[in-house]
Formats: structure tokens, sequence, C-alpha cells
């Protein structure tokens, strides 16, 4: 009886420092795709440090799940247009998921380029596989969202302008950058694919959109 209780212990004990070391790596996990989103989200200024994040296996003396890189999130990087720093090393280098949902926001990396107003990051995911028809947590699609958006600007929507105000957006450019934008998605879907798009110069090719950071 008393070398089952022992055994019995003995089980207790593993199993509680097993949930305590799975605790310990979420939690390194957390803090270590928070660091490459803001390294991300700096572009040319933070590209450096994220690279030598992603070589990282430990945080803190806690080793990294592997291929934890690939979860890196694009938010950042989406949000700011960063395609010739940080959301080309991430895309092309590490191979982060393109539909995956945001942390924060539950909506794949697409419709955070759509929330911006960044039409060139829109075509730069697409013409890297993303899914054109991706929902986002209130399960509108890339289309549905940009012109919602678009709707929001050309309406002169009192909330959303004064939110895009307070951030310092220039009402004007964006209403310009939304019409490019749904002009994408909506070529897009009329054609059934921005592979199938691009060669019909419909639209110009992301690079050309608009200047990138």
């Amino acid at each position: 009886m008393g070398q089952q209780m022992s055994y019995l212990q003995d089980q207790a004990m593993a199993a509680a420092g097993y949930k305590k070391s799975g605790k310990d790596q979420e939690a390194a996990l957390d803090k270590a795709l928070k660091s490459a989103d803001y390294l991300a989200s700096r572009g040319a200024d933070g590209i450096a440090a994220l690279k030598d994040l992603c070589k990282q296996k430990k945080v803190g003396g806690t080793t990294l799940p592997k291929g934890w890189q690939q979860k890196i999130p694009l938010q950042g990087a989406c949000m700011n247009s960063h395609m010739n720093t940080s959301l080309k090393f991430l895309v092309e280098e590490i191979k982060v998921d393109l539909d995956a949902p945001e942390p924060l926001s539950g909506d794949p990396p697409i419709h955070t380029a759509v929330a911006w107003g960044r039409p060139e990051v829109v075509a730069y995911l697409l013409a890297k596989g993303a899914n054109a028809n991706a929902l986002d947590a209130e399960g509108l699609t890339p289309l549905q969202a940009a012109k919602r958006r678009q709707a929001l600007l050309e309406s002169g929507d009192a909330k959303y302008v004064n939110r895009c105000e307070e951030q310092g957006m220039d009402l004007k450019s964006l209403r310009e950058g939304g019409k490019a934008l749904v002009a994408l998605l909506q070529g897009v879907a009329d054609e059934n694919g921005y592979g199938n798009l691009s060669p019909k110069a419909k639209l110009p090719s992301y690079s050309n959109l608009f200047g990138m950071a």
C-alpha cells in the first residue's frame, strides 16, 4: 500500500512538473511572438533584431517549441507596409502561415492589410498565396471588408473618421487608397484569383501599386 501511494505521489509530482513546464513554454512563446511582431512593425529599424530573435531557441532559459518562428504574427509588418524588410523576411524566409488568424483581432493578415488600407500589402499577400476569400472574425471576405471600409470613408461616418483622424491619417489619401483596394479585390474576385488577374494587366502589380517602406 505504501509503495502504491509513493508511486501515485511521484506520478502526481511529475504531472505537476510537466504542467508547469508547459505553462513556462507557453509564456516564453507568447513573449517571443509579441517581441517579433513589435520588431516586424518597425521595418528596417527592427529587421536586424528580428532576424536575431528568430535564431533563438530559448527565452529566459525556457526552450521554445520547434518551428516557433512560423507562428509570428504578420500584423505589425502588414499595418506599416514593410514589404521590403520585415514582411518579406517573414513571408519568404521564415514561411509564416499567410492565413493564420492574428492573436489580437482573430483576423487573417490580409484583413489587417485591408483594415489599414494597404492595397500593396494585400496584393503582395495574394501573390504569395494568401486566400482571397479568407473570412475575418466577423465572417467577412477581404472584398466585403474593403467595401464596408470604403463606404464608411465615403459617407464620412463620424466614429470611423474621428478614429482615423486621431491616428493622424489623411482622409483624402485614405479614400483614394480605398478605391484602389476595392478595385484590386474586385478584380481578383472577377478573375477568380490574383494569378489570373495579374497577366491581364487590369491592375498594376503589387510592387507598383504604392511606394513601399
